[in-house]
């Protein structure tokens, strides 16, 4: 595989939120666990945080200039909004609404 692709780019796109939100879910329940005042962070913000992840990538792969890798990353990251949308986006809009 090529290193400036977009299968590359999309791999990079949709694995990296996914590890990102297993460790992320992994250090809440730990600090659950360890702190008693502490009642954990919402998995609405637990997934954004999670999304963010591709943000690292991207800045390396911007400076690399790896432009099909950019569009991957993009498209992946797309997709999980748009789910992430369909899952949280009613609860959401509920509140200003």
């Amino acid at each position: 595989m090529r290193l400036d692709s977009l299968l590359a780019g999309l791999l990079i796109g949709l694995l990296l939120p996914f590890v990102a939100y297993a460790i992320l879910l992994q250090i809440n329940d730990i600090a659950v666990d360890y702190f008693t005042d502490f009642y954990g962070i919402n998995p609405k913000g637990l997934t954004v945080m999670a999304l963010c992840s591709n943000l690292i990538p991207f800045q390396a792969m911007k400076r690399r200039r790896f432009d099909e890798n950019l569009r991957g990353i993009v498209i992946g990251t797309s997709i999980y909004f748009f789910a992430w949308m369909g899952t949280f986006g009613i609860v959401i809009f509920k509140q200003f609404f």
